[in-house]
């Protein structure tokens, strides 16, 4: 991984992560005047918060894989002596 990529990581994760706590605090505390016990409180915050970073987790992992096959796929163009794809796959036939 890259500074840039740690970095951009790291900013995210500052911002994003006070934002998400801000919203299990004002959550709970809708569910907690509601009515519903303290337990189920904790229990759907767990599970709210373990969805979300497992769905974060899951979009970085996706962005740094795309990145990682289209620098592959411009190493393997630039291999074959092609400038782009667009040359690579759609110049017309002869």
């Amino acid at each position: 991984m890259t500074l840039k990529g740690i970095i951009d990581r790291k900013l995210i994760m500052l911002v994003v992560s006070p934002l998400l706590r801000r919203a299990g605090t004002a959550l709970a505390v809708y569910l907690a005047s509601k009515g519903l016990p303290a337990d189920s409180i904790d229990q759907l915050l767990t599970a709210i918060g373990v969805v979300f970073g497992l769905a974060f987790d899951l979009g970085l992992a996706w962005r740094s894989n795309r990145k990682a096959e289209n620098a592959g796929m411009r190493q393997a163009l630039d291999l074959l002596g092609k400038g782009s794809a667009d040359a690579a796959f759609y110049e017309p036939s002869r």
